[in-house]
Protein backbone atom coordinates (compact mmCIF):
# COMPACT_ATOMS: atom_id res chain seq x y z
CA UNK A 1 0.00 0.00 0.00
CA UNK A 2 1.55 3.60 -0.94
CA UNK A 3 2.37 6.24 1.00
CA UNK A 4 -0.41 8.52 -0.99
CA UNK A 5 2.56 10.90 -1.29
CA UNK A 6 3.16 12.36 -4.89
CA UNK A 7 5.69 14.38 -6.44
CA UNK A 8 7.01 17.05 -4.20
CA UNK A 9 5.94 15.49 -1.14
CA UNK A 10 7.18 12.24 -1.20
CA UNK A 11 11.17 14.55 -1.67
CA UNK A 12 9.86 15.98 1.27
CA UNK A 13 9.39 13.13 3.26
CA UNK A 14 12.42 11.20 2.51
CA UNK A 15 14.70 14.62 3.07
CA UNK A 16 12.90 14.78 6.79
CA UNK A 17 13.62 10.83 7.36
CA UNK A 18 17.36 11.53 8.06
CA UNK A 19 16.81 14.40 9.96
CA UNK A 20 16.61 15.28 13.90
CA UNK A 21 13.43 16.48 15.18
CA UNK A 22 14.51 20.03 15.25
CA UNK A 23 15.92 19.81 12.07
CA UNK A 24 12.77 18.42 10.99
CA UNK A 25 10.95 21.45 12.38
CA UNK A 26 12.85 23.23 11.36
CA UNK A 27 12.69 22.51 7.28
CA UNK A 28 8.85 21.83 7.64
CA UNK A 29 8.20 25.61 8.76
CA UNK A 30 10.43 26.83 5.70
CA UNK A 31 8.54 24.42 3.15
CA UNK A 32 5.46 26.01 4.29
CA UNK A 33 6.58 29.14 4.10
CA UNK A 34 8.00 28.45 0.63
CA UNK A 35 4.45 27.68 -0.05
CA UNK A 36 2.72 30.17 1.35
CA UNK A 37 4.45 32.36 -0.59
CA UNK A 38 3.78 30.86 -4.07
CA UNK A 39 0.41 31.05 -3.03
CA UNK A 40 0.21 34.56 -2.42
CA UNK A 41 1.82 35.58 -6.03
CA UNK A 42 -1.06 32.60 -7.23
CA UNK A 43 -3.49 35.17 -5.56
CA UNK A 44 -1.75 38.79 -6.54
CA UNK A 45 -1.76 36.88 -10.14
CA UNK A 46 -5.37 36.26 -9.66
CA UNK A 47 -6.04 40.14 -8.43
CA UNK A 48 -4.35 41.27 -11.17
CA UNK A 49 -5.99 39.47 -13.89
CA UNK A 50 -10.13 40.07 -12.11
CA UNK A 51 -8.75 43.83 -12.68
CA UNK A 52 -8.18 43.75 -15.91
CA UNK A 53 -11.57 41.84 -16.67
CA UNK A 54 -13.27 44.09 -14.41
CA UNK A 55 -12.45 47.01 -16.62
CA UNK A 56 -12.62 45.66 -19.73
CA UNK A 57 -16.33 44.62 -18.47
CA UNK A 58 -17.20 48.10 -17.16
CA UNK A 59 -16.18 49.60 -20.57
CA UNK A 60 -18.34 47.25 -22.24
CA UNK A 61 -21.02 48.77 -20.08
CA UNK A 62 -20.14 52.34 -20.95
CA UNK A 63 -20.57 51.85 -24.46
CA UNK A 64 -23.93 50.99 -23.62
Amino acid sequence: IGSGLVGSEMCIRDRMEHLNPVDQARQLAAEVVKRLGQLNLHRRELERKLHVANGFFTSLEEKK
